[in-house]
Formats: structure tokens, sequence, C-alpha cells
């Protein structure tokens, strides 16, 4: 088989490994997202081009890009097992972060989700849910019964870690925490989850996201109970000081509340998107929409989008409104299904991994990135409601692109290092080489 061929051996102490080269499957969808993320760069930061250097924004993300293809191939070169003892560490670095965004960090439509560090910004929400997947291959493989299933603890384990991670990623919106879940939920049945264990952990998760809504619905009361008695308050200041300030003025001091709320109704109504008002709350959709139905079937050329400066975060959230608009129906496909063939391929090299671990590392990763580009493009075209998602590897941003590009190094690293199941001297060094909790057989592996 393909994975197999040009196998070398080497040994790391008394640990016999061995290695093929990197799947060139995987490398290929990497390769070209970065060439359509590099094409449509341009055209999606139209609003941010200044006349003194039109390129500075194309520049900027090339670093960016740059950055992650090191981190891509350093990472592919590695043995998988490097991500065992560094797991921890992820998590207390995104819990650093977490809190640090909490504290200190900045963003947009009532969500904080940036921390400045040496002139570049980190978002929690990346880390976070790399660090998720790693914890969940981690606990899953730990968590194998005597048949090969996933224990009732680990489903346990799992479902608690989500609902920490999730509350993590809270502040930043209820996509994340979708998101987080439904990678968890794929996990778990590539692990072996049963049937009843897998309703225990939906309940569960209905629970969690049940408790997040009341707890959002509350803090969203409690704000506007401050500011209206805040807004009260200087009404009667300025009253007091002869100033005339009619009564409706004082609703403009209060913030936007009930982001969430305001986007999932201006999402059931969005069939009469072009029949309204042209407002701050239907701004994205609308252009979004005008800039996939200018795109046609074969697109207006790279670069030729005619409405991304107008259309607000064209290059983050809409980028891919931009690549229709750009490339056509025809490039909105071809960008869809370079990500579902990095999943079908994540699938076919877990299915025939000997041990769970590198199974569940892999599987997860690209569940990760897909999950993410899935939600992104359903936005965009209007199936589910506005929220800020990234098109991995295609939208502007230095921790997306850092974090996925990671994420598919991982990947390359368990092409290239885990025992597949047609070599029993490699299965064997693999077994012996990973501690004895971790040397369970992949229940999903393919005879």
């Amino acid at each position: 088989m393909a994975e197999t061929k040009s196998k070398t051996e080497t040994t790391q102490g008394d640990v016999k490994t061995f290695s093929r080269p990197a799947d060139k499957y995987i490398w290929g969808v990497y390769l070209g997202l970065l060439i359509i993320s590099i094409i449509e760069s341009y055209s999606a930061s139209s609003f941010e081009v200044r006349a003194d250097n039109v390129f500075a924004p194309l520049i900027r993300h090339l670093m960016t890009l740059g950055i992650g293809l090191l981190v891509t191939y350093y990472v592919s070169q590695l043995n998988y097992r490097w991500l065992l003892p560094l797991t921890p560490v992820f998590v207390l670095v995104s819990l650093v972060i977490s809190i640090a965004v909490f504290a200190f960090g900045f963003g947009a439509n009532n969500a904080t989700r940036s921390i400045e560090v040496l002139g570049f910004q980190l978002q929690s929400s990346e880390f976070i849910k790399l660090s998720a997947v790693a914890v969940i291959a981690l606990v899953a493989s730990k968590a194998q019964d005597a048949y090969n299933k996933l224990s009732n603890k680990g489903v346990i384990i799992i479902a608690i870690s989500v609902g920490i991670f999730g509350g993590m990623l809270f502040r930043d919106g209820l996509s994340n925490t979708a998101i987080l879940m439904g990678v968890s939920i794929c996990m778990m049945l590539l692990g072996g989850i049963r049937f009843k264990s897998l309703f225990l952990v939906l309940a569960i998760y209905a629970a969690l996201g049940s408790g997040a809504l009341l707890l959002h619905n509350a803090l969203k009361d409690s704000r506007n109970r401050e500011a209206a008695e805040l807004a009260e308050l200087k009404r009667e200041e300025a009253m007091a000081r002869g100033e005339f300030v009619p009564a409706e003025e004082s609703k403009g001091t209060l913030k936007r509340a009930g982001t969430w709320q305001g986007r999932v109704k201006q999402w059931l109504k969005d069939q009469s998107l072009y029949d309204d008002e042209l407002t701050d709350d239907n701004r994205q959709a609308f252009f979004s929409r005008m800039a996939q139905g200018q795109g046609g079937l074969i697109g207006n050329g790279p670069g030729n989008c005619p409405v991304a400066s107008q259309l607000p975060l064209a290059n983050i959230d809409y980028v891919y409104s931009v690549v229709v608009s750009d490339l056509g129906y025809v490039g909105g496909i071809v960008v869809l299904l370079l990500y579902m063939s990095l999943l079908f391929r994540a699938g076919r090299i877990a299915s025939r991994c000997r041990r769970i671990y590198p199974a569940m590392i892999i599987i997860g990763m690209a569940v990760f990135i897909v999950f993410q580009a899935l939600y992104h493009i359903a936005i965009n075209t209007g199936l589910f409601p506005v929220s800020g998602q990234p098109l991995p590897m295609i939208s502007k941003g230095g921790t997306s692109i850092v974090i996925s590009s990671l994420a598919f190094g991982i990947m390359l690293s368990v092409s290239r290092t885990a025992a597949m199941s047609s070599s029993r001297e490699e299965n064997q060094a693999e077994k012996e080489s990973l501690p004895e909790d971790l040397q369970a057989e992949n229940p999903g592996m393919l005879k």
C-alpha cells in the first residue's frame, strides 16, 4: 500500500521506530489551500489597502502563511508521540490565554476574543479547540475497556472536559462551543462509544447548552439593568445642569445586548433580506449574498470581487463569499471538496492505524478543521446564523493559520510514524514505544 512504501527504521534509545514519507494527499490539500489563500487574500483585503503601499495586507498574509508552512513541515518530521507530554502544556497555555483574554482582551460584537502580545494578536478559541482535541484523544485512548469500547468513565471525563473547554469558549460565542461538541462526538464514535453512552453525552451537552443560555440571559439582564441605571443617572445629572435630554436618548447609552438572539432572529427572516432596509444588523449577510450572486458559474476573476470593500470582515468571516465571487460556484465547490477530501483521507489513515491513539489524533485534527470550514461556509451561504468563524488556512488571522498549520503537521506526523495494520514488526515496535495504558488497539481498524 502507498502508506507502507519506503519505510525507514531508526532507534531512539532502546525503542525501534519506523517512518515513511508523509501522506502526499494531505500535503496536497494543505498546499492547495495555501494557493487559494494567497490568490484571495488581496481581493478580500481591499478595505485595508493604503495608497502608499497597496501590497501591505498581502505581504503580511504571506508572512503568516510562511510561518504556518514552517510549522507544518517541522511538526510533520516528528514522531506523533511528541504530542503526549505536550498535551498538558497545550491545556495550560490555553487556560492562561483564556484568562488573559477575559481580563485584558479586546474584540467586537460583544465578544472579547483576543489579546496582543509583542504586536501579535492571539485568539484563545483556536488554542482551546486544539487542546480539546488532544485531551479527548488521550482520554479516549486510555479509557478502552476489555471489549475495546470506550468506557463509561472515559465518556464522562470527556463530556466534563468538553464542558470545561466550552465554558472557556463561552465569551467567544456559541459557534465555537457547538464545533467543539461536534468534534468530541465524532471522536468518541471512532473511540468505540456505546449507543447508550452516546445518548448520555447528548443529554449532558443539552443540559450544558441550556445552562449556558440561562446564564447568558441572566448576565444580559444584569448588564441591561446596570446600563439603564447608568443612563438614567447621566440623564438626571444633565437635567440638573439645565441641559435638555429627551428620554429616548438615554437608551442610546445601552450596550447592544442579545447578539446571539438578534442574529438568530435575522437568520429566521433572512428570506426577506433583500426587501429590508440595509442596517448594521443585516449588512454582513446582505453583501455576502450579493458577492456570491455576482460570482456566477466561473466568477469575476481573482481580485475582482465587486463588493469586497463593502463587506465587513471580508478577509476573515466572509472570505468564502469572496472566493465564490472571484472563482464562481466552481471555485466554491473546489474549496469545499478540498476540505471534504481531507476528512476522507484522514479517515482512511485512521482506519489503518493499529493503535487507537494515533487514529484518534489524526481524525480529531481533521474533524476540527473540516467542521470549522463547514460552519464558515454555512454562515456565508445563509444556512446558519451569522457568527464569527474563520475559514481554516484561507481567512486572514495569525492564530488561526498557525494553529491550523499545526493541526496539519500533526496529521502528517501520524501518517509518517503511526504503525499501519500490514506490518507486524512495525506494530510491535510502536506498541513497545507507547505507555501501557495507550497500547489499546484501534476499534475502527480495517482488518
